[in-house]
This record gives structure tokens, C-alpha cells and sequence, in this order.
């Protein structure tokens, strides 16, 4: 009996949280913004620490290098394809896509899916044609940008320094989440600061 009321208590608050997520969760400005002197508290710092490198395969078979667009300012967002919230974010993510200034890219890491094809199957539904979607299977992604939570994410400056983090859910059609965009693709452009290694 102490088992199955577990299990029921479980269920509820999985279900209460992703009623939250998809209905509840405030959708304006989220996650944290940070121009400050870059710190080495480790590699999983969540603000001001040189964004772990990966390379990844996109959709198309082409390996898509984090270090090979220092300069740019790039937004990494992490999703999974049993996530609603992900589901949710990747049509608006798609539009972002064609409204950022020059320099500034956004980057899609499917994680903890079934099969590239699963990942092919949900750009299809979502509309997703501009928007990069790489793959990472073993989610090693994640692990090093110490992501606890779908979606998370980041905005890398062009030093290759995050700047900013958000673990959970933002309307990324919103002002403000374009604002915070172009705040960290300013901060690229006017930093003289030298790349973090």
C-alpha cells in the first residue's frame, strides 16, 4: 500500500509541475543576466565562466563546433523530446531565429531521445526549418553545463563566456527576451576583453 501511494504522490506533483510549466510559468524576463570579470569557480559555474566546448552532428550530418563561433554571440538551449515545455519553446525559438541581429545564433541540443529520426519527425511538426537542432544522444551536453532542468538555456558571448542562464521555460517572442539577446550581442561587440580559453 506505501508503495502505490508513493508512486500516486509522485504522479501528482510530475503532473502538477508540468501543469505549471506549460500554463502557470511566468513567460516574461527569466534567467539571470551577468557582464561582470569572469570567475573560475569550475566548469560548472552557471554565470561568467568559458561555456564547456562540444561538437555535435546537426540534423543534416554536418558537426557544428561551439569554439568555432567565438565572435558571435550564441544562444545554446538544451531540450528533450518528451519535454512539453521544449515542444513549446521550439516554434517560438524558430521565429527568434529570423529576428536576431547579425552575429548572433541560436543553437537547439536534443538530448535523451530515441533516435535522430525521432528529432526529425518533431522539426517537421514544430515548423523548424532555420533553427539548427543538434544532436546529443549521451547528453554530455548537458552534464558539463550541469543542466537540471528541460529547456535550459544559455547565452555564450563572444568570448565564449555565458552570460546568461535560465533553467525552465521563457516566451522567447517576448521583448524582453530579445532584449536580453542583443544585451549579451552588445556586450560581444564592445568588450575588449580577451577569449577565455
Amino acid at each position: 500500500m506505501k508503495e502505490k501511494a508513493v508512486i500516486r504522490y509522485i504522479g501528482v506533483f510530475v503532473l502538477g509541475y508540468l501543469a505549471y510549466s506549460l500554463f502557470l510559468a511566468p513567460s516574461g524576463r527569466g534567467g539571470t543576466l551577468d557582464f561582470g570579470p569572469v570567475h573560475s569557480d569550475g566548469p560548472k559555474a552557471e554565470l561568467r565562466h568559458a561555456a564547456p566546448d562540444f561538437s555535435l552532428m546537426d540534423l543534416s550530418g554536418n558537426s557544428v563546433r561551439l569554439s568555432a563561433l567565438r565572435g558571435q554571440t550564441v544562444v545554446v538551449t538544451l531540450w528533450a523530446p518528451w519535454c512539453p515545455s521544449c515542444l513549446k519553446e521550439l516554434p517560438q525559438l524558430e521565429r527568434l531565429a529570423g529576428k536576431l541581429p547579425e552575429g548572433v545564433r541560436i543553437l537547439a541540443i536534443a538530448t535523451d531521445y530515441s533516435s535522430p529520426e525521432e528529432i526529425r519527425r518533431i522539426a517537421r511538426e514544430k515548423g523548424v526549418r532555420k533553427l539548427p537542432i543538434l544532436l546529443d544522444s549521451t547528453d554530455d551536453v548537458g552534464l558539463a553545463y550541469d543542466m537540471r532542468v528541460f529547456p535550459s538555456t544559455y547565452i555564450i558571448d563572444g568570448a565564449g563566456v555565458v552570460r546568461y542562464a535560465l533553467r525552465g521555460v521563457r516566451n522567447w517572442e517576448s521583448a524582453s527576451a530579445l532584449e536580453d539577446i542583443r544585451a549579451v550581442a552588445d556586450f560581444t561587440n564592445t568588450s575588449s576583453a580577451p577569449p577565455s580559453p
